[in-house]
């Protein structure tokens, strides 16, 4: 039986690290020939029509407002206090209404489109909203409200199967523990026939078959809470590519200050940046050194030799390839970006599976694995370890084992798109 090339991408859940990759996925897939829907929440309409504007291959995204009604149940979830969480649904149907941004992007050859769906309603459609921020050394955690964030996406996967010509073929990117994964996906009446799992956590599944594991052979945790996960396939990180997403470059004033001299670039994730300016305050000024600290914003006067860059940089491929150290989050895309730029760096973990990430990269001789939490309690550790590194005064990282994992993290990497191809080719045509 021929594949229909046609996939619904759910992308309804998690940061903007979760959701790149499966923006690129889309856009790769459209490129392909692939009819593609991705439903996703408001937060990352901007992100993503920015990316679409500058990618290569496309037409000019023609927007449109729905109007749509959807009718969904009442949800109520327990949070895992003793237990695992648990969802429990009511059997009466109520209307809900929402007003959906929709962007319909051609492919210059004509061959594939992309259809991207930001739906909003009274409520928030942003999984953020029911989740409370994440503190040091712990994850954020969801609300006893985040029944209400399933129902409204329930209802708007229903409004939209009624109006849109969505494809029966699901992907999706949800991050959470498998387990979770299955109560939320029957909330939210849909079944994903493949997952794409982002983060490490998703190498202790115990079902694989059904799962893609967009992670790194080399930088991936052998051991996830005592399981060897060693054996699970790794089908390299899942990156932009730049025949796609053509390098932008960088602002001048950012390529002003890494070209004046050597520099470190501090960048955290999505769920960490709130601590950026703790961490600028305990870096002490240099004359020997400089820091850029990106998605930074504060009214404090900035300490000599520090520039603060406000909002994120489009190209950090650019910044890392211009500066001599890379100081970030720990997160899989920035941890697998920071080693195939080949530069060493330092991880300020802020959660378990980026303290995870951090003790690998470390054992491997890649970089220098800090908590957050024990930085802001005493940096002298964290601030020696960048002032020897530029001094040179000790050998801090491997320099054969960081060209190495560059090598092998780019291979990996080119493969993962195509490889993600050919297997949703083997599912569509199953189907």
């Amino acid at each position: 039986m021929a594949a229909s090339k046609a996939v619904c991408i759910m992308a309804n859940m998690g940061t903007l690290g979760d959701f790149k990759p499966a923006m690129v996925t889309a856009a790769h897939l459209a490129l392909q020939g692939w009819r593609v829907s991705v439903l996703a929440q408001p937060k990352d309409k901007d992100y993503t029509m920015q990316k679409m504007s500058t990618a290569v291959g496309f037409e000019q995204a023609v927007e449109t407002e729905l109007q749509l009604v959807g009718s969904c149940q009442e949800h109520v979830f327990h949070p895992p206090v003793g237990c695992p969480p648990k969802v429990v649904t009511a059997e009466v149907f109520h209307p809900v209404s929402y007003i959906c941004k929709k962007a319909s992007i051609g492919t210059v050859s004509g061959e594939g489109r992309l259809v991207l769906y930001f739906p909003t309603a009274d409520q928030a459609m942003d999984e953020e909203a029911y989740q409370t921020a994440s503190e040091p050394n712990k994850a954020a955690v969801k609300k006893d409200t985040f029944g209400n964030f399933l129902g409204l996406w329930q209802g708007a996967v229903d409004a939209l199967r009624q109006q849109e010509d969505l494809p029966d073929l699901v992907l999706t990117n949800c991050y959470d523990r498998e387990g979770n994964m299955g109560l939320f996906e029957k909330a939210m009446s849909y079944t994903s026939q493949l997952k794409i799992r982002v983060g490490h956590l998703g190498l202790g599944d115990a079902e694989l078959t059904d799962k893609w594991h967009a992670n790194s052979s080399l930088l991936a945790p052998q051991k996830l809470f005592g399981k060897d996960v060693a054996a699970v396939t790794k089908r390299g990180v899942i990156v932009e590519p730049q025949t796609i997403f053509p390098a932008e470059g960088l602002p001048t004033v950012v390529a002003a200050f890494l070209a004046a001299k050597p520099s470190a670039i501090v960048v955290l994730s999505s769920v960490s940046k709130q601590w950026t300016s703790a961490i600028e305050n305990v870096l002490p000024g240099s004359d020997a050194y400089q820091v850029l600290f990106v998605n930074a914003a504060s009214r404090e006067p900035v300490k000599a030799g520090h520039l603060r860059y406000p909002a994120p940089l489009a190209d950090l491929d650019a910044a890392f390839a211009a500066a001599s150290l890379v100081i970030h989050g720990g997160g899989v895309g920035i941890s697998e970006q920071a080693v195939r730029s080949g530069k060493p760096s330092i991880c300020l973990s802020s959660m378990v599976e980026q303290e995870l990430n951090g003790a690998r990269l470390e054992a491997l001789g890649l970089a220098k694995h800090f908590k957050i939490a024990s930085v802001l309690e005493d940096g002298f550790g964290f601030c020696s370890t960048v002032q020897d590194f530029f001094e040179g005064s000790i050998e801090l990282f491997d320099d054969v084992a960081v060209l190495s994992a560059q090598r092998q993290v780019g291979q990996e990497s080119a493969l993962a798109l195509p490889a993600l191809v050919e297997h949703l080719l083997k599912i569509s045509a199953q189907a």
